[in-house]
């Protein structure tokens, strides 16, 4: 397997964006893996992946087995980046879990997979939506001390308003205003499954 480092220059880039593929059955998983399969034959030079939770249904092996066999060797090249869903995030032995398969920065230590990273002139900043009070300090300080002159993508799984599930008081309270007094150019979010 091979593998590439973010270029040492700014230069523009693509990374795919998943949410929801909540295998709860080989059935099911099959269409995550079809989907990233062709993903990645139309944008084989994406320099990353990005999964915004839920990337099963239930804490079971043989539901995280049906997720990475359904992926294939498609995550040995470009990194992956996971997001804490629900349905993960309500399962502590889930969170043990992973952060023990993803070794995606956590920056915040009550909230798996939160952190961040910088590629090209793009800060990324991934939530845990599980715990939103947790992070709303560090994210503020996150933005302020790295943001400066980048584009600002933030990540993370249940939306703030309501769309088909429900929304999210505290975060419309706690990380609404910080996103829009930094400026924060796309937030990418799963759990609806809808476009919206």
């Amino acid at each position: 397997y091979t593998f590439k480092t973010a270029p040492d220059s700014t230069q523009p880039f693509t990374f795919i964006h998943m949410a929801d593929s909540q295998g709860s059955s080989a059935g099911y998983t099959k269409y995550w893996g079809n989907t990233l399969n062709k993903g990645l034959q139309l944008l084989p030079q994406t320099a990353f992946i990005m999964h915004t939770g839920d990337m099963i249904d239930s804490n079971s092996s043989s539901q995280w087995s049906g997720f990475f066999t359904a992926a294939g060797d498609n995550l040995s090249g470009p990194a992956f980046y996971p997001t804490m869903g629900n349905h993960e995030g309500t399962l502590g032995t889930t969170e043990k879990f992973v952060r023990s398969v993803f070794a995606a920065p956590t920056s915040v230590s009550n909230a798996p997979l939160s952190g961040s990273f910088t590629y090209g002139n793009a800060l990324f900043i991934t939530l845990n939506s599980n715990k939103v009070s947790s992070q709303t300090e560090w994210l503020r300080n996150e933005i302020a001390t790295k943001g400066d002159g980048k584009f600002i993508i933030v990540s993370y799984h249940i939306p703030p308003f309501k769309a088909y599930h429900s929304g999210n008081t505290t975060m419309r309270n706690e990380w609404l205003p910080i996103f829009e007094q930094a400026g924060v150019d796309l937030v990418l979010l799963g759990h609806d499954h809808h476009y919206i």
